[in-house]
């Protein structure tokens, strides 16, 4: 079995993939991203789920905050409207599983969640 996750543009996480194991161990310097990934996780949990408001990420062990917050490490970029991304690749055997979600919510004006 085979997994790759692709999160772009959540937090502090601009562009990176992981190809997780049965387990895994996140170890860093305080401000790396290793709570930025685990949320990264529930938002995407929660988009599975088509569920994506405040309760539903409270659960998935989001913490909440405006949804400028979400993006608030990327104002600079020159990219507008900033999208954050996620795609998940899954291959098992002869199975082959590809879900990808798209999240936008202007800086500038953004909506509750």
């Amino acid at each position: 079995m085979e997994m790759r996750l692709n999160i772009k543009n959540f937090k502090t996480l601009s562009d990176i993939t992981i190809e997780p194991g049965a387990i895994n161990v996140f170890i860093g310097a305080n401000g790396t991203g290793k709570s930025a990934l685990l949320e990264a996780l529930g938002v995407l949990s929660s988009a599975i789920s088509e569920k994506v408001d405040d309760s539903a990420l409270n659960q998935k062990g989001v913490r909440l905050g405006t949804p400028s917050l979400y993006k608030s490490a990327f104002k600079s970029a020159s990219r507008t409207p900033l999208t954050i991304e996620f795609n998940v690749t899954w291959k098992k055997e002869n199975e082959n599983w590809d879900y990808k979600v798209n999240l936008s919510n202007p800086i500038d004006d953004p909506k509750p969640a």
